[in-house]
């Protein structure tokens, strides 16, 4: 996984990709609208994903982890005005 996440130019943690924790407030309310949450099996509040974000980009992204990093993609972009990143 390592491999392929250097080979394609990806980041390991939110810090490596512009994030900060500025961010997470507009990343958990794009949370909260994906349709996926509705089906989740589990619920969370604002405070919660904002509080698992932040310690996510404390640590190293592991396969498992990596999924932190999708719904924050969209909100990143539109919370700094700029293009996509490389993040998946």
């Amino acid at each position: 996984m390592r491999e392929l996440i250097a080979e394609v130019g990806l980041t390991m943690r939110l810090t490596e990709a512009g994030a900060t924790s500025a961010h997470y407030d507009a990343w958990a309310q794009a949370a909260q609208e994906d349709i996926c949450l509705r089906t989740n099996p589990r619920t969370a509040s604002r405070e919660q994903i904002i509080e698992l974000y932040a310690r996510r980009n404390k640590c190293r992204f592991s396969r498992r982890r990596v999924a932190v990093a999708f719904p924050a993609r969209a909100a990143l972009s539109r919370a700094t005005g700029s293009q996509p990143s490389a993040m998946p």
